[in-house]
């Protein structure tokens, strides 16, 4: 098993020599032999480790017991331990999440926070060949493409740090055999036994039914796995750079263009929708293969005006020229006009959600070439009057767009760069002075603001 390990450390380039070592360690038998693997191997590859073990204060005196079992284990290494407790149920009951749900993203939150106070570049967990057997099929009988089929990466990024999963190449018997074997002493979380969760009962009724027509069932799937996952990052890359050309980024949403997704095939336009869903959802769980689908139509065969529901409260609509994923009902209702003052330094939060950051810096201490976009713009400061104003538009707007030779109807300009008329009143106006509009935020810049060599105050501002 030893020897396995090593493999899969070295196939998957998951440590190097002198790298600190966040260990994840639950007390099971999974994340027992990592730990003991680990600690064998530090010595050769001039490893740092370090323990770290969640009580999720869901099993009573048995969560306090497996951190106890915990820390003696990892003091019997000679290896520094921390134990967190969170009270996982309430975090549970406050965001309406399942149990296990809850637990992950708490576990995961706080990987990130240690491995970034601790320096940890690489965090190690314990999933084994089974539990990514176990994923493929959860994640099948969920509804899921090909992105689901690929399972659990061997490493992934996570805060500034790398998850890896040492073990993913071997399975729970394995595991079990390397344990007893050393005679380590491990903890068992009874609830992994009860037919309760979908993941228990794929273990413990599906798999033993699917093994009987093929014993080597899970071997396969695990080793299908990487070719998906190869297949998946191929296609997550040609993705990427589309929604690069395709997407446009809105105070309240995104906008995909029609004309940039014309023609793609079936499998990259879908993924180009879930990353603009997933963009304006904060994550592309719960999107299911039908979420997609639907949008594809939509799309390719919707019609101007059309609407579709999407997981997490969100709503994507076809106007002419794109569509625009949002907060579903974001345009249903006019917003109220907004007006607020600027300071420099500091910010103001606008009635729709929109943060506003300005900061002044000395032009010698930028680079020659600033570089502006939706989010964020550079100004000449000692152009501009007091007050700054972050407002929303009024009849008879005009500006110098950026690039331009003269003045324009703000009105003409969204007709011309096809601003959906319900966004319209949502687009904050930064002004300065007597009302002079400087910036039309998200979109362009006001020509006789810019910055010159001859600039040596910049304002800064940030839109969030």
């Amino acid at each position: 098993m030893l020897e396995k390990v090593k493999k899969t450390l070295k196939r998957f380039h998951m440590l190097r020599a002198g790298d600190r070592v966040l260990v994840a360690v639950s007390g099971g038998p999974d994340s027992t032999a990592l730990l003991h693997i680990l600690w064998r191997l530090q010595g050769e590859m001039g490893l740092e480790l370090l323990v770290f073990h969640l009580d999720h204060m869901l099993r009573g005196e048995e969560s306090h017991r497996d951190a106890c079992h915990v820390r003696e284990m990892a003091a019997s290494l000679g290896i520094p331990a921390l134990i967190k407790k969170f009270a996982v149920g309430k975090y549970r009951d406050k965001r309406g999440l399942s149990t296990q749900q809850a637990a992950r993203q708490v576990r995961y939150a706080l990987l990130g926070q240690v491995a970034r106070r601790e320096a940890c570049g690489k965090i190690a967990l314990g999933h084994n060949q089974n539990d990514q057997v176990e994923t493929i099929l959860m994640r099948l009988i969920q509804g899921t493409g090909l992105q689901g089929l690929a399972g659990i990466p061997p490493v992934r990024p996570l805060a500034g740090a790398q998850i890896i999963r040492p073990l993913l190449e071997v399975t729970r018997e394995e595991i079990l055999a390397y344990c007893r074997k050393e005679d380590l002493q491990v903890r068992w979380d009874p609830s992994n036994k009860e037919p309760v969760y979908l993941r228990n009962k794929i273990r413990l009724q599906l798999l033993p039914l699917l093994e009987e027509y093929n014993p080597n069932f899970q071997e396969q799937v695990a080793a299908n796995a990487q070719l998906w996952r190869e297949e998946d990052e191929y296609l997550a890359g040609r993705a990427r750079e589309l929604y690069a050309a395709a997407a446009r980024q809105l105070p309240a949403g995104v906008s995909l263009s029609l004309q940039a997704m014309e023609g793609l095939p079936p499998v990259l336009l879908r993924r180009l929708l879930r990353r603009g869903i997933g963009q304006v959802k904060g994550g592309s769980r719960d999107i299911k293969q039908v979420h997609l689908q639907e949008a594809q139509a939509l799309v390719t065969r919707g019609r101007v005006g059309q609407r579709l529901s999407l997981p997490g409260g969100l709503e994507m609509k076809k106007t002419y020229g794109e569509v625009i994923i949002q907060g579903a009902g974001h345009d249903r209702e006019p917003p109220a006009p907004f007006c607020s003052f600027l300071p420099v330094p500091g910010g103001t939060t606008l009635p729709t959600g929109v943060k506003v950051r300005a900061r002044l810096l000395a032009r010698r201490e930028l680079p020659p070439h600033l570089s502006s976009g939706p989010r964020r713009a550079f100004f000449d400061y000692d152009l501009l009057s007091s007050p700054l104003r972050v407002r929303s538009r009024r009849p008879g707007d005009r500006f110098y767009p950026l690039g331009l030779a003269g003045s324009k109807k703000l009105k003409d300009f969204f007709i011309d760069e096809k601003v959906p008329r319900a966004q319209r009143d949502q687009i904050p106006l930064l002004t300065s002075g007597d009302d002079i509009i400087v910036w039309v935020m998200g979109w362009r810049q006001d020509e006789r603001f810019k910055v010159t060599p001859g600039t040596e105050q910049v304002l800064q501002v940030d839109l969030e």
